[in-house]
């Protein structure tokens, strides 16, 4: 009977449907009540995974006949990323707490800036801003920020620990492997996978964290030159920010130029513009200019794939979920784009899904099952 056919046609997607919707909400169930556990084991990924590129990038060095052998390009990149974070962390952490504590000061000059921005409109016009709730607005984001920091030094000793072993796992795991796949042509297919798999990550992760780098310093120098306040808080937030395309340079400029405005609108407005002018410069030559250099145009995110990963990641993981947020994605993206069946997911994620086929291949369509002949 037709509706027998077509009840079989149905519920196999249906069924299909009803478990993606089960493991979904299982999965994002279990990413909220595992954050104390998960956040430290991604930040340890992601640390691995720069270590494991600076180690790889040193190891390949050769001047005339020498060459760093692989264990002390290890010591040499673990003591690069250790010291910079150690560096960082204590930095910031120092001038977080000042910025904090001087933040009734700068209510009080936004106010007398907003009052003379009152006195520049024609009558009967007014600004209804409470600048008092949005300054509390950003203290409490301010403070949740810093807590989140603090967790992660909390943790640094397990995020450590985790990077050690996973340091020690990547030099078995082909072992493994050769269990995982006893056939010849199959474990020669998988290692191909995952070598670039494993590469395509790596690259991302060295030459994004380069970048950001590259434009902290240089945002930093600037701050520094022009005396702007708390220069090594904006210099860190420009860091972390510029791993999140788009939204992330804009409040990068943002919130050092807000800085800028509070401390010399009244005496030399022109370094406002200086300032601000020079940030978005350095933006504009690292993102336009010198990141596409090394990294290429593949696999560039979707803008609304961008805002719906903060939001989600956001909401799993706080402040620091945002920012680890598109590096997770990118992976993932990496990750499907690498194997044919879920390269279509690939697609989705990207801008346009043309440098997904150029640089991994064409696209197939998975199929939900055998096709019947309508006659």
């Amino acid at each position: 009977m037709p509706s027998d056919d077509l009840k079989r046609r149905l519920n196999p997607p249906l069924l299909t449907i009803g478990a993606a919707f089960l493991i979904l909400t299982i999965v994002v169930a279990a990413l909220a009540m595992g954050r104390p556990f998960l956040l430290p084991l991604v930040l340890a990924l992601v640390v691995w995974y720069v270590i494991a590129s600076l180690r790889d990038f040193m190891a390949n060095i050769r001047l005339g006949g020498f060459q760093l052998p692989r264990w002390v390009s290890l010591l040499l990149s673990m003591l690069v990323i250790g010291s910079i974070a150690y560096f960082v962390i204590n930095i910031v952490l120092a001038s977080f707490a000042a910025l904090v504590g001087d933040f009734p000061k700068y209510v009080s000059d936004a106010n007398r800036l907003l009052e003379l921005v009152q006195g520049l409109l024609p009558e009967g016009l007014t600004l209804d801003i409470n600048l008092q709730n949005q300054f509390d607005r950003i203290l409490g984001i301010a403070n949740n920020f810093a807590g989140q920091l603090r967790l992660v030094t909390q943790n640094i000793v397990i995020i450590v620990i985790y990077v050690a072993f996973m340091l020690v796992e990547d030099q078995r795991f082909n072992a493994k492997l050769k269990h995982l796949f006893p056939n010849r042509d199959d474990y020669a297919r998988a290692q191909q996978v995952l070598g670039a798999i494993g590469k395509k990550i790596q690259a991302y992760l060295a030459v994004k964290t380069l970048m950001s780098l590259i434009t902290a310093v240089l945002a930093y120098i600037i701050l520094l030159v022009f005396d702007i306040n708390y220069a090594p808080v904006w210099a860190m937030l420009v860091f972390f920010l510029n791993f999140i395309p788009v939204v992330g340079s804009i409040i990068a400029v943002i919130l050092p130029m807000a800085m800028a405005v509070l401390q010399f609108w009244e005496i030399s407005p022109w370094v406002i513009f200086v300032v601000t002018g020079l940030l978005i410069g350095v933006q504009q030559f690292v993102g336009s200019f010198l990141e596409p250099r090394f990294l290429g145009s593949s696999l560039n995110l979707s803008p609304l794939i961008i805002l719906v990963s903060l939001s989600f990641w956001g909401f799993l993981w706080g402040p620091v979920g945002m920012l680890i947020s598109v590096p997770v994605t990118v992976m993932m993206a990496i990750i499907f784009a690498s194997v044919p069946a879920t390269r279509w997911v690939a697609v989705l994620l990207s801008q346009n899904g043309d440098s997904v086929q150029e640089e991994f291949g064409p696209v197939v369509m998975p199929t939900t099952g055998r096709t019947t002949d309508p006659s």
